[in-house]
């Protein structure tokens, strides 16, 4: 995610604020779009035989900004490896 960077090294407050907001946006609408759909959430969190407790876990740290960039990336390479067994 290119916005972490300048959300945590941004030369002054007013740059640092908007990749925040930037931040904030992409992992809400990420969130929504991955809890409204139970196979992706379950693919993501680690499959069916997973504890609701540790797929709690898991999640709470994809939502985290410092996680973010590189948990979404291994999420979209999930769907597209299961898209390619179909």
């Amino acid at each position: 995610m290119k916005n972490y960077p300048i959300y945590k090294n941004g030369k002054n407050k007013k740059i640092r604020v908007e990749a925040e907001k930037n931040i904030d946006h992409a992992i809400e609408l990420a969130d929504y779009h991955v809890v409204n759909n139970w196979a992706v959430y379950e693919l993501f969190t680690g499959g069916p035989d997973i504890s609701d407790y540790d797929r709690a876990i898991f999640y709470d740290d994809f939502k985290r900004p410092s996680f973010f960039g590189s948990n979404m990336s291994n999420l979209l390479n999930q769907i597209k490896g299961k898209i390619n067994i179909l």
